[in-house]
């Protein structure tokens, strides 16, 4: 048996969508996720995740969200190492 969640994320877009998508599909808890805009006119990110049974939807989140902040970090370290390259 599995668990679905829909989650309503206010004030964002395709950008957040596809990065969480991105991360989130790579969980082994994960059965199943995708994201849709409710309306082209509001950002409002609706998330769509599916878990095995027995899983809690923090931990997924947690987990993503954790692995999102260390990607983040290092795109930030390349762009500022290339940017120190170019001033040279």
């Amino acid at each position: 048996m599995s668990f679905t969640y829909k989650l309503l994320v206010e004030g964002e877009n395709y950008t957040l969508g596809n990065l969480m998508m991105f991360f989130i599909k790579k969980n082994y808890l994960v059965i199943y996720s995708s994201y849709e805009i409710l309306h082209p006119l509001r950002e409002i990110l609706m998330i769509s995740i599916t878990l095995k049974r027995n899983v809690k939807i923090n931990e997924v989140l947690k987990e993503s969200l954790k692995t999102i902040k260390i990607f983040l970090k290092i795109i930030i370290k390349i762009v500022m190492w290339n940017k120190k390259l170019r001033m040279n």
